[in-house]
Parts: structure tokens; sequence; C-alpha cells
């Protein structure tokens, strides 16, 4: 059973507001049903801000309600606590918060001799579609830790209903996903109309727990980065799911997303040609607590279009596995693989060369955990080593 701490916030003012028809007659007051909106019920561990409506026709009062624990923190507030009438976007702000097991308050309204309370969840709070391990061997996955704090989540492909699309790994205070592995064929790319610009939200995630990204980030010199691009799923349906929120990252637009990226995205495309199938790993390189950090610059974080903190990563890599049936030309079993990291800078050309490359397992060491973990499922373990190990500008791939 919850217990909850009243904790009742002073009234800051009370406002008599009178209205009058043009004879001086006071009309008949209109009766609103007290009526109390939050903007999101769940929220990241991460600090920010969120807007409640109270719908009233006279005289009301919020208050938080925190759930009883040894210590009674106060990690919320209200832009304004009493009023009269009507009042659309006062602020509620929360503080940060690092626990592995949520927190919870309540926010009560009383008017007109009524209470109305709704509950605001702060943490990870799992959904069905989230789960902190891939219980699924596709050769694509990189290794995930049930002590990270992180989540995998995956979205069909909405042309092929229980076909993958992509799958993530997510960060709910960072609000980015680490990486996004997916499979790549020109079949999977598929034919349609092409870009959509549907930007939307991701059904695996609450709103208050993902990036709303309709518009832009606010400030100039960031894009609204793909990490499996939009040209790597054509069809229509399929197209619109590389614009939901979780896969988008800030990134740098002049220089780096409209440059080098971009360049490298139309490589990997390219490969497929040569391959019955790549798979690959799209990633980016956070700082811990980056949402605590400084504003509008790489390795801080800048705001969302709900006003939610977003990590702006320090670092982005491709990890590409390409796989040919029965062809020993194309490394080990049919498998070699390459990488490239490049820091989140604005500083290169859209050269791609062989000083970039490294192997895959250059990669692992500096991201401190392993790529493309099934591959021993397919090849022997010696043939992974030597798959990971490989010289990269020797890769048929890459040449």
């Amino acid at each position: 059973m919850n217990f909850f701490k009243r904790i009742i916030i002073p009234i800051l003012s009370i406002s008599i507001l009178f209205s009058c028809t043009g004879n001086g007659i006071e009309p008949d007051n209109v009766k609103v049903e007290p009526g109390l909106e939050l903007q999101f019920s769940e929220v990241s561990g991460a600090k920010g801000y969120m807007f409640v409506n109270v719908e009233a026709s006279g005289q009301w009062e919020l208050k938080l309600e925190y759930e009883q624990e040894e210590t009674t923190e106060q990690w919320a507030s209200f832009s304004q606590t009493s009023g009269n009438g009507t009042k659309k976007s006062i602020v509620l702000s929360y503080q940060a918060y690092s626990g592995a097991s949520g927190r919870t308050l309540e926010v009560v309204l009383s008017a007109s001799g009524k209470a109305i309370r709704k509950s605001l969840y702060q943490g990870r709070k799992k959904s069905v579609a989230m789960q902190a391990t891939a219980p699924v061997s596709w050769i694509e996955l990189p290794e995930t830790n049930e002590k990270d704090g992180l989540d995998w989540g995956m979205v069909e492909m909405a042309s092929t209903p229980g076909m993958r699309s992509y799958y993530y790994y997510w960060d709910y205070d960072n609000m980015v996903a680490h990486w996004v592995a997916y499979p790549l064929n020109r079949g999977l790319i598929g034919a349609g109309s092409g870009r959509t610009d549907a930007w939307g939200l991701d059904p695996n995630l609450p709103q208050g727990q993902q990036p709303v990204l309709y518009g832009s980030w606010g400030v100039g010199w960031l894009d609204r980065g793909h990490q499996i691009p939009s040209a790597d799923r054509l069809r229509d349906g399929d197209n619109q799911q590389t614009f939901y929120g979780t896969n988008m990252t800030p990134q740098i637009g002049k220089n780096f997303n409209q440059g080098i990226w971009a360049k490298l995205e139309g490589k990997v495309r390219s490969w497929s040609d040569k391959y019955d199938t790549l798979y690959v790993v799209t990633g980016c390189v956070v700082k811990q607590n980056s949402t605590q950090g400084k504003y509008n610059q790489v390795g801080g974080y800048v705001f969302d279009n709900d006003r939610k903190r977003v990590a702006v990563p320090t670092a982005y890599y491709k990890a590409v596995l390409g796989y040919k049936e029965s062809s020993s030309t194309y490394g080990y079993g049919g498998y070699c693989g390459a990488a490239i990291y490049y820091d989140h800078e604005d500083i290169y050309d859209t050269g791609i060369y062989a000083s970039d490359l490294i192997s895959i397992r250059e990669l692992e060491e500096k991201l401190g955990y392993k790529l493309f973990v099934n591959l021993s499922k397919k090849i022997s373990e010696e043939q992974v080593e030597k798959v990971k190990t490989q010289d990269p500008s020797k890769v048929a791939v890459w040449k």
C-alpha cells in the first residue's frame, strides 16, 4: 500500500476577476466543471518541466502529494498554486532522478468543493514493448546489459507485420538510442514514394519518455539526425517509422549530417548490392548525465518540442557485417566486416578514406561492449575472431 505525505504549497496570490457587460450589469456566472490535465503522466529521470491545465469557474488550489519514503524530498514545484477561473499552461518543474525503482507524486486540484487527482511517475517504467535484454538471436544485435538501465525496443515493418525493421537500445535519461541495429538489402529497402518527413511518436514508449520532434531542435546548427536512414526503408509505412523520435539524435548539420554522414549512409546502401545481406549497427556515444550538462553544445543537451532535455552525442559510428553465401572471396564463412567512428565535429569533408576505417574489434574497444554477438551461432569462434580483427582496408565491401 502506498502512503502519501501531503505537502501543501503556500498560496502565492488570489486574483478576483470581475467582468461586466456594456450596460454595467454583471452577466450570469457560467459554471465550469472542475478539471485537471497533465501534459504527461510518465517522464524520464532527466530534469525537466511540463504543463498543467486547470478548468474551474471559481477559486482553485493546486497541491503536490509525494509518495511516502524515508526521505521526503520535494522534487517538484508549480509556477502557480492558486487562482480564480480556468488557467492554462501552469508549469510543473521536476528534478532529476537516478534511482532504479522510479518515484510517484499526485497532483491534486481543489475546486468547487471537489478534489481531482492525477498521478505523475518519474523514472524507467517498462512497457510491454521494451525489455532489458533481447530474447532473439538476430546477427545484427550488439551486447546488452540488464544493469545499465537501458532497454531495447523493436520496430516491425509496417509493410510486412512480424518482420523486423530495426532494433534500438534506449537511454531514458539522455533520450537517445545508444544504437540502432538492422538488416539491409535491396528487398528490405523496397520501393515507394520515398522520404515522407512523417515526424512522429514511437508507439513503444509514452510521449514523456521520448523526444517529440515535429519541429526542429530550436537551434540552427543541429539537425534531426536519423540512425537508421530514411532512404534505407522506402516503402511508405516503413519510411514513416524511420521518423520516430527514438530514431533521432541532435546531430551537427553542416559538415556532418549533411556531409560526411550522408555520404557514409549512401555508401552503405550501395554495398548492399554486393552482398546477400548487410547487418548494420549505427550508434552514438553520449556522456553520462549529459542532460545535466551545458545547454546547446556537444556533450550537453538541447530541448525537444515539449521542452524535454535530449543529450547531444560526442561521437557516432557504423559497424557493417556483410554476408554472401558460397563465396570464399568474402571473408570467413561468407562473412566480413569493418567499422568507422567519427567524433561529433563539423570539421569533415565528404570523403571517406582508408585511414578512417577501423576493425570491428577496435570499435568494440572504443565502445566498451561487443557487436554482432550472435555471429558465433553461424560460424566458429575462430572465424568470428578473424572477421572482427581483419584489416578493414582489405575488406571487399570498402573497396
